[in-house]
């Protein structure tokens, strides 16, 4: 049967060869291997399913305002993300297709991390657990969700558009219902400490020692967001191996051991241990 242009135009709008991904050719495979496939495949679509009911949670720059450039690029991808996992998720033919080709991508990544988790056990991959594949499927499906987020960050240039803002920032960028907002005092400082309302440059004999921003420069440390995360950066970088700092940053979200646990793969004890060395390691770092 022939193919009309018709046909064709929607072949290609229905597909994006730009990133095609060829399928799993189960003829090709051992029936081992395909055994192992599908429980795999069956698996990561629980989890898939999962991580697209659980995107309804919203990431909050506490100190600047709506309007500033980076929240507005913060509030349009969430919504665009929410709509497009709205539309999949109520759409059943959708939201397989979109899994095919999802985990198709990740069938490589997806295939070390079963078969590392299957070596720290002892086992066979076969005889891995339904639980103990949903942890490798977990572990790779996080990092490389967090990749691709950042991946969306620097094409839309977060990172330099927030240190433009910064630099010719106004009044306005800055969150008014944050009571202590050390970035609005940090622009204040840059351009309203040294003078007057009349634009004359203020005495230093004259300047008042109980003043907020005067406090903002003493020698105590800050214990404001904008330190904590740079702690948290140096920290992080002078960990090790990444599962030192995946550990750090679930802690971060809030995750308990048995959580951390379960999804990197580790028992309860194990991940207990690297948490008092990761934790002795900070307060070292913390104490210099």
């Amino acid at each position: 049967m022939s193919i009309t242009d018709e046909k064709l135009k929607a072949i290609f709008h229905a597909n994006d060869y730009m990133t095609y991904v060829p399928k799993y050719d189960e003829r090709k495979a051992t029936a081992a291997k395909n055994r192992i496939h599908s429980r795999a495949k069956e698996l990561f679509y629980k989890a898939w399913c999962s991580l697209l009911l659980g995107m309804d949670g919203k990431t909050i720059l506490k100190n600047i305002s709506k309007d500033d450039p980076v929240k507005l690029f913060e509030q349009s991808d969430e919504s665009i993300i929410i709509e497009q996992a709205m539309k999949v998720l109520g759409d059943e033919e959708q939201l397989k297709a979109v899994f095919e080709v999802f985990f198709a991508s990740m069938e490589k990544p997806l295939e070390d991390a079963l078969s590392e988790q299957a070596t720290s056990l002892g086992k066979s991959l076969e005889e891995l657990t339904d639980d103990e594949m949903m942890q490798a499927v977990d572990k790779v499906a996080y990092r490389i969700m967090n990749f691709m987020i950042g991946k969306m960050m620097v094409l839309q240039s977060v990172v330099e558009i927030m240190q433009i803002t910064k630099k010719n920032g106004a009044h306005e960028d800055f969150n008014p219902n944050v009571k202590v907002n050390h970035d609005r005092i940090d622009f204040k400082h840059k351009w309203d400490h040294p003078r007057t309302k009349l634009g004359k440059m203020l005495s230093f004999d004259k300047l008042d020692p109980d003043d907020e921003l005067l406090a903002y420069y003493n020698d105590r440390p800050m214990d404001d967001e904008r330190a904590f995360i740079e702690l948290t950066q140096h920290f992080l970088a002078s960990l090790d191996d990444a599962t030192g700092r995946d550990i750090v940053l679930f802690k971060l979200h809030g995750k308990t051991q048995s959580e951390i646990a379960e999804m990197l793969g580790f028992s309860q004890g194990a991940i207990a241990k690297r948490i008092k060395k990761i934790k002795a390691k900070f307060d070292v770092l913390h104490t210099k």
